[in-house]
């Protein structure tokens, strides 16, 4: 019997078919397969088959990597753009009044003629206003912001609409600087995240608190389907902002929960801040 080469890696081999040219390389001879024409067929559907894995595989490594690229891009942006972003500008998500429900969270602060209110981080004075309709004019309204430009802006818009008992306060971040005794109610809506030494700033704000006085505070839950727009941390849990609360020396006497994307608290000084030794 006639002995079949082998190639290096010791496979027997055999020539081509259909070349009989002496030199021309062997092709290895694979056992149990079928007669040369099927094993061709079967070997191109074979061969069809892996091209289709390594595809689809090479297509989802592809897809993978962009949506990893896109994250890292829209990150950089999101960090690149933290100061901008620092406030989101809520009256640009869709038609505020429709899930702010503005006169019904006014109406809710049971506000009398001639209250003093402190809107805290008056912003664009979206709350200012609908405030100081309900106080009348023999009220005031303190429009507090930290942020010069916004506060000149507040002023102007005061007297565009002729509000003179409203007053614009340029504030630092750690004291609303307003006078001792005299507010009926402090406002803070959407505010109190950025308010980074909340213990010290609130305790402050107790000394500006008339007898009887109030903090209301609105602020985004996990619920709202926008917080992403802004950095992370632009929102506060209810449970941790009621126990900063209490330790700043308040006690909740009411949480409204009409409001789909916020919380909504009621604070009252929970003593005097002179007879527990407190001072600016």
């Amino acid at each position: 019997m006639r002995r079949q080469k082998e190639n290096p890696n010791g496979v027997p081999t055999r020539p081509c078919r259909g070349l009989t040219h002496a030199d021309v390389a062997p092709c290895p001879v694979r056992r149990g397969l079928k007669p040369d024409g099927l094993e061709t067929g079967w070997t191109l559907v074979k061969e069809a088959r892996l091209f289709h894995v390594n595809h689809s595989v090479a297509g989802n490594r592809r897809r993978r990597f962009l949506l990893i690229a896109s994250a890292l891009v829209l990150g950089a942006l999101v960090l690149s753009l933290g100061p901008t972003l620092a406030r989101i500008d809520y009256g640009a998500i869709g038609t505020r009044a429709s899930w702010q429900l503005t006169e019904r969270v006014v109406q809710t602060l049971a506000l009398e003629p001639g209250a003093v209110v402190a809107d805290i981080g008056a912003g664009d004075g979206y709350f200012t206003f609908y405030l100081a309709d309900a106080v009348s004019d023999s009220g005031r309204v303190f429009a507090v912001d930290v942020d010069a430009d916004i506060v000149d802006g507040l002023r102007q818009a005061a007297k565009r609409n002729g509000a003179a008992h409203v007053e614009a306060v340029l504030a630092p971040e750690d004291d609303p600087t307003l006078p001792d005794g005299s507010v009926d109610l402090a406002f803070v809506c959407n505010v109190y995240h950025h308010i980074e030494a909340r213990d010290g700033y609130f305790k402050a704000l107790r000394r500006d608190l008339a007898p009887g006085g109030r903090v209301a505070i609105i602020e985004m839950s996990d619920r709202a389907p926008f917080r992403w727009l802004g950095p992370p941390g632009h929102w506060t849990a209810p449970e941790a902002l009621q126990s900063e609360m209490q330790e700043a020396g308040f006690r909740l006497v009411a949480r409204h929960d009409f409001l789909p994307f916020q919380n909504f608290f009621l604070f009252e000084s929970a003593g005097s801040p002179a007879q527990s030794g407190e001072s600016r």
